[in-house]
């Protein structure tokens, strides 16, 4: 999309590439909502309405107003999954050593 904003031309394209990434974040967000319950709660702000369950979603939302948006999750690193895991180790043989 960031391509298809730089020329005027391509804005029936672009808004249709936009709609279809609205219509799935939607649909993996309710697939997200058990184990990402603010996830989904802050999509459905964005997209101006509440994620109502994955038959809601199978419906298309078209020409519907997108709320002004907020950064939503933060990006895991690998280095810092790659922390998690050595820290882990090292709880694991630490308490091996004590029983």
């Amino acid at each position: 999309p960031w391509n298809l904003r730089k020329d005027p031309d391509n804005a029936k394209q672009l808004q249709d590439v936009c709609t279809v990434a609205m219509n799935l974040l939607r649909q993996l967000a309710n697939y997200l909502a058990p184990v990402l319950p603010r996830l989904a709660e802050q999509a459905g702000e964005l997209l101006g309405r509440p994620l109502d369950g994955w038959n809601a979603s199978q419906q298309p939302l078209v020409g519907t107003p997108v709320a002004k948006f907020t950064h939503m999750m933060q990006r895991i690193e690998r280095k810092d999954v790659d922390a998690m895991i050595e820290e882990g180790k090292q709880e694991a043989a630490a308490a091996a050593e004590a029983s």
